[in-house]
């Protein structure tokens, strides 16, 4: 699965995929920081972004979402430009259901 159409986007899935595995990374730091954390392979979902990450050696699965909406809008301008995107997620942050 590719987070792109055949159609232009006006999201960079770049940019996108590379925000996505920072906001991911500082969560999992903030939540275990006296842990070890590597970030795994990622598998873009419908509607979030879904990448497995071990945390001293325990093998999870983190989920983020942008917007509420699929990766698929985001990239076609559903939400806005890039930066418009970015700013409400830039005031959330939710820890884990365990």
């Amino acid at each position: 699965m590719t987070l792109t159409t055949g159609e232009s986007t006006a999201v960079s899935a770049t940019a996108l995929h590379a925000a996505t595995r920072q906001v991911i990374s500082h969560a999992a730091e903030d939540l275990w920081p006296d842990q070890q954390i590597m970030l795994g392979q990622e598998c873009p979902s419908v509607t979030s972004y879904v990448c497995r990450l071990t945390v001293d050696g325990e093998e999870l699965i983190a989920k983020y979402s942008w917007l509420g909406t699929s990766l698929v809008s985001i990239l076609r301008g559903a939400g806005g430009t890039w930066a418009g995107c970015r700013k409400p997620r830039a005031r959330t942050f939710t820890a884990p259901i365990c």
